[in-house]
């Protein structure tokens, strides 16, 4: 696949390594004697120039003035297929180019080096070998380019044993609105899949066309920037909007990284006195803060990609810093008591090699690593691997995902859904919208096993989100294994818990008593969803809460119901409208639980005011419901009985002719009217 031109931000490149291919071998001895006019030698001395400068891109503006005039001249078709070879899709143009060349007579030059990558990069390996094998026996060759040449017959040994195994997953562009016809990349999102963050560099960019930051230039190039985008009901991705000012600057910045909940993100940036940092945005309510610099982390080699696991106790990155097994390698930190991270550690031969090693994934499960390395047995550039924790700081050998998830060239920034079920990374391939696309992988992993529980909910004051602090502590040990936070704007929080375990989950929130719920997955063998609500309530709020349950008809304006789809009609107009309205099919139920692990829940407490039934749904969830009535005003006298009793989580909600119906779809299905 091929990428975009080289940034100072992340070896993403398809070609990043050698662009070293302009060697004397393909100067021609009298390069000018197919010029007639003396424009044209100006034209091609400047192009020969950028080309040397390897600036291929505007090389090929002076080349193709040329080609013009010269359309058959072996030198100018020789220099046009390089300068497209280095374009982002353009691969197809450049082969048309090198096709057009006899190799035989065009032998004192890097054709054949070139024909080898071109067939490396439509899997035909076999073909490929052999045009690096006759390039390895021209004479005058650098020792870069031997080693090159040498590498990618590697590869294609490795392809084609790869080959041999190719798995059945489906790759899908995620279209528009995330994918345009700039450059989309590097996503990453939250465990639920409803937060995406991506790279973006094209016309939307800070700044412009620059030539340096700052330094607005037609002839200059995008810096990157930051787009964000959500689902919405349905399930699409919406419109994405970039981040504030103070993240996307006129220089890049990358994002590299999501925590779980999506209310952390790592982003990338380079300014001219470092070769790369990794700095870290907080989500308060709806706003993110100014990004912060990781301490413990960053050391004045270059640091670029990262991912923080599940407990947030752990960040794995990749660094060049001295000491390492090769060019990049990846490291763990732990989080330290002062709140910095430290007892960084090189995750050892098994994952890194003498290559790159780059874009490491931990799943929320922490059972595996997820990165992408040049070395091993990729089959071009960067593949995509995955490496199983066996014990506590040892990673087994690591397996290549295979094609085609990993393709001829490089793949890289591959990250997963918290399921296992979806992947998600970037390609320059051919058919997309732009120069490179975001894809969809499913299924994302073959042959992992791993046990999961994604905890979801809100947390309400008085039926008002609120942010509180959610201690996780192991109930047998009384440690305290992780800490989260609801969201201060929507009360929403979001936490990952490996499965086979007991957990305390204490929500904490200031002059209150705390709420505890446990959870136990002892019995979780795969991946499950669990919602868990929890609503604080002031005294004064129960109290008003207690004197309204004694009356006949309660025009209460709180409720845990979602809202009424109607902007005019509240909860007490609903209530005034139709409190005693009796329709023949349609009764009402107050629902107390719904739990995918029905043994946590516990509601002996409220047994005195009648019987809980159960009931389990096709969606696995098993829903605790109390009383049946054939009013509004009846139910909500007694939810009100039941969550002053101390079931804060408990709503109305209507049957009709058999049918479960939320309180606003009666309106607006019209059957109550």
């Amino acid at each position: 696949m091929v990428k975009f031109p080289p940034l100072k931000i992340v070896v993403l490149l398809f070609f990043s390594v050698f662009f070293c291919l302009a060697n004397a071998q393909d100067k021609p001895k009298k390069k000018k004697k197919f010029l007639s006019a003396a424009q044209d030698k100006i034209t091609f001395e400047k192009a020969e120039q950028l080309f040397e400068e390897k600036n291929y891109k505007l090389a090929l503006v002076e080349y193709n003035k040329l080609e013009l005039k010269y359309p058959d001249e072996p030198i100018l078709i020789f220099r046009l297929g390089v300068c497209n070879f280095y374009i982002p899709n353009a691969m197809e143009k450049s082969e048309t180019y090198f096709l057009r060349l006899d190799a035989k007579k065009f032998s004192k030059t890097d054709l054949e080096y070139y024909l080898g990558r071109l067939n490396h990069y439509n899997y035909k390996f076999e073909e490929a070998k052999i045009n690096f094998q006759s390039f390895l026996k021209l004479k005058d060759i650098t020792k870069e380019m031997m080693e090159d040449a040498e590498r990618y017959i590697t590869y294609c040994d490795n392809g084609i044993e790869l080959m041999k195994s190719k798995t059945d997953a489906q790759i899908t562009n995620v279209k528009s609105p995330i994918n345009s016809d700039d450059a989309e990349y590097v996503p990453v999102i939250s465990s639920d899949e409803n937060t995406m963050f991506f790279t973006y560099r094209g016309k939307k960019s800070t700044g412009g066309l620059q030539l340096a930051p700052g330094k607005p230039d037609e002839e200059g190039d995008y810096y990157e920037d930051i787009f964000q985008s959500s689902r919405d009901s349905s399930g699409s991705w919406q419109q994405p909007t970039p981040m504030a000012s103070y993240i996307n600057t006129v220089e890049h910045d990358a994002c590299i990284a999501l925590s779980g909940d999506g209310q952390k993100l790592f982003i990338f940036q380079n300014p001219p006195e470092d070769p790369g940092q990794i700095m870290m945005s907080v989500l308060d309510s709806n706003t993110w803060s100014v990004p912060k610099l990781i301490e413990g982390i960053n050391s004045s080699a270059w640091e670029g990609s990262c991912s923080m696991s599940a407990d947030e106790r752990t960040i794995y990155f990749s660094s060049e810093r001295v000491g390492g097994f090769g060019g990049k390698d990846i490291y763990s930190a732990t989080l330290m008591p002062d709140g910095t991270w430290g007892n960084t550690l090189n995750l050892g031969i098994n994952v890194n090699t003498e290559k790159d090693e780059d874009a490491p994934f931990i799943h929320p499960s922490g059972a595996f690593l997820i990165f992408s390395s040049n070395g091993h047995n990729s089959m071009g550039g960067y593949d995509i691997f995955r490496s199983d924790l066996m014990a506590d700081t040892v990673w087994s050998d690591p397996i290549n995902l295979g094609p085609p998830v990993n393709t001829s060239g490089d793949d890289i920034y591959y990250v997963l859904s918290a399921d296992g079920k979806t992947g998600y990374y970037s390609s320059g391939k051919a058919g997309g919208y732009g120069q490179q696309d975001i894809y969809m992988v499913k299924p994302a992993i073959y042959g992992k096993k791993f046990t999961l529980v994604m905890v979801r909910g809100q947390v309400n004051l008085d039926d008002k989100p609120v942010k509180s602090e959610i201690t996780v502590i192991n109930p047998v040990t009384g440690k305290t294994l992780a800490v989260y936070y609801s969201n201060s704007s929507t009360g929403k929080y979001l936490i990952n818990l490996p499965g086979g375990k007991e957990y305390k989950l204490v929500y904490k929130l200031q002059t209150y008593d705390p709420l505890t719920r446990m959870l136990n997955t002892l019995e979780v063998d795969s991946f499950i969803e669990a919602n868990v609500d929890i609503q604080f309530y002031s005294k004064d709020y129960v109290t008003n809460l207690k004197s309204k349950s004694d009356s006949v008809k309660t025009n209460t304006t709180n409720t845990d119901a979602p809202p009424i789809n109607t902007e005019s009609l509240t909860i007490t107009d609903l209530l005034k409208q139709f409190g005693d309205k009796k329709m023949d099919g349609l009764e009402f139920t107050v629902q107390i639980g719904a739990y995918n692990l029905p043994q946590n829940f516990n509601y002996s407490k409220i047994l005195k005011l009648g019987k809980v039934n159960k009931q389990k749904l096709d969606d696995n969830i098993t829903r605790f419901t109390m009383g049946k009535f054939f009013t509004l005003n009846e139910s909500y006298n007694y939810k009100n009985k039941v969550v002053a009793a101390g079931v804060s989580d408990a709503f109305v909600t209507a049957i009709y002719k058999g049918k479960r119906y939320l309180l606003r779809d009666l309106v607006s299905s019209g059957i109550l009217k």
